[in-house]
């Protein structure tokens, strides 16, 4: 409901098309520490928008998975 919204204000085809999604890794098994987002802002353009990341830090994971084992 929230993406019809959007669509209905902004025009923007909230399947992609006209244009592509982005994504971005916060953590992966690749990682040895996961990203956190402290504070974002989102940014709107006639026809996209962006997440603008103003701190972010990396965290220790908790339990076995950390890879230290």
């Amino acid at each position: 409901d929230e993406l019809k919204k959007i669509r209905a204000k902004t025009g923007i085809s909230i399947l992609g098309e006209g244009g592509e999604y982005e994504s971005m890794t916060i953590d992966s098994p690749l990682f040895r520490l996961p990203l956190a987002i402290g504070s974002s802002r989102r940014e709107w353009s006639r026809s996209g928008g962006t997440l603008r990341v103003e701190a972010a830090s990396l965290v220790p994971r908790a339990g076995p998975s950390d890879g230290t084992s």
